[in-house]
């Protein structure tokens, strides 16, 4: 599995919306062909101003592209709500959740990584994006957008008695 791992500079952009370049961000880097995205986090003043520094902001799967209307040099990448889950500043600290990954990332002037993983950092970016997309791990943190603006959600809808949307068994 392809993984794209980036240092995000500020919140907004994806939004609620599950699209990844509506304000330009990441440029040529959102042409990559990956199967993934995992978005933490910087730790400049701009991400520790909004509460973003070094956490888990968002991640995606199975990305599909189309012509970004706003920024010619990277497509703009959306995806489906069962394969996005976005916190912003409410997510997971990455050294708590995936501490090899996060040694590498923070450990590094680099703004994203790409193909460059152990295999150990490679199974825990795997391990990490089936905690959140497929186990719903972390989906109580998940942010939806309301009339007011984003709000914490659950993943609530049980597809039948005893389970989570998520497939996930509730407590």
């Amino acid at each position: 599995m392809k993984i794209l791992v980036y240092k995000r500079t500020h919140v907004g952009d994806p939004d609620g919306s599950r699209q990844l370049g509506k304000e330009g961000c990441l440029g040529r880097v959102r042409g990559f062909n990956c199967d993934a995205v995992i978005s933490v986090g910087g730790v400049s003043s701009v991400p520790t101003r909004q509460g973003i520094a070094m956490k888990i902001n968002w991640v995606g799967r199975r990305p599909w592209k189309s012509a970004s209307p706003i920024d010619p040099s990277g497509p703009l990448v959306s995806f489906r709500p069962n394969d996005f889950r976005l916190f912003e500043h409410q997510g997971p600290s990455l050294a708590y959740e995936a501490p090899l990954l996060a040694k590498k990332v923070f450990g590094s002037r680099a703004r994203f990584f790409f193909c460059s993983f152990s295999p150990a950092e490679q199974k825990e970016a795997e391990n990490l994006l089936s905690r959140i997309l497929d186990l719903c791990e972390l989906d109580h943190l998940q942010l939806k957008e309301s009339g007011t603006g984003l709000i914490a959600g659950v993943c609530k809808s049980p597809l039948r008695k005893g389970m989570s949307s998520c497939g996930k068994p509730e407590d």
